[in-house]
Parts: structure tokens; C-alpha cells; sequence
């Protein structure tokens, strides 16, 4: 099973490659159990420019911030900067709340829906 996304380029910015870039390929590289795929554009129901993206569909229930701030900092090794947001020396990613997180029956986690960047200040977070 499959979850169709219609996301906003805007989030970004107005250039397409920047989504490409930083909504699909840093989520791909970092999240690949939840990766995105591109299916095309379109304009969203206010007649914003939008990508229409698939994901797997992943059944479960949302974690507790405990349980993300766990999977981020011991499993994923960021380091935890303020509520839904972790830096390494390569990314600053935020939206992390449980809305964008899916625990499975086993305790795997699997984030969906998170905010990626390059972190191109890193030297700025000497305890990283």
C-alpha cells in the first residue's frame, strides 16, 4: 500500500531542483525505509506549483517525543537542538513530532514527513 503526497515546491522555495534536492534526495539518503518517490507536478487546490510524491505506507501508532528524541540521538547519532529539531555536522532536521513519525508493531521507527537541510554552518556546533 501507498501514500500519494501533494507537497507545496514553495516549502523550500520556487525552484524545483531545491526541492528535488532537499525534500526528496536528503529524506532518501537519511530516511530510506520511508523514502519518497517523484510521480510529477501539478497545482495544489490554492493553485500553488506542487510535486506529487509517493511513500510506502507504513501501519503503526505515533511514538512519544522520549521515543524520537531516543531514535535520533542513540540510533541516528544527531544531536538534539530544541523540540523537533536534531543537527549532525552534514544536517539540520526539523518538524520531528510524532505526527511525522510511525512506530510499528515491533518498535521500528519510520519518519514520513520531516524538514531537511544541508547544515553548512556545522562548525558553529563544536559539541557535534
Amino acid at each position: 500500500m501507498i501514500v500519494i503526497k501533494v507537497t507545496r515546491v514553495a516549502v523550500f522555495d520556487n525552484y524545483p531542483l531545491t526541492f528535488l534536492d532537499n525534500r526528496i534526495t536528503l529524506h532518501n539518503t537519511i530516511f530510506p525505509a520511508t523514502s519518497y518517490e517523484l510521480i510529477g507536478f501539478c497545482q495544489n487546490e490554492r493553485s500553488e506549483f506542487s510535486a506529487v510524491t509517493k511513500q510506502l505506507f507504513i501501519e503503526g501508532e505515533e511514538p512519544t517525543d522520549r521515543e524520537i528524541f531516543r531514535y535520533m540521538t542513540k540510533d541516528r547519532k544527531f544531536t538534539y537542538i530544541k523540540e523537533g529539531e536534531y543537527i549532525s555536522k552534514d544536517y539540520i532536521i526539523t518538524d520531528l513530532f510524532p505526527r511525522n513519525f510511525i512506530k510499528d508493531k515491533i518498535g521500528n521507527m519510520f519518519c514520513l514527513d520531516p524538514v531537511i537541510k544541508l547544515n553548512p554552518q556545522y562548525r558553529k556546533y563544536e559539541n557535534i
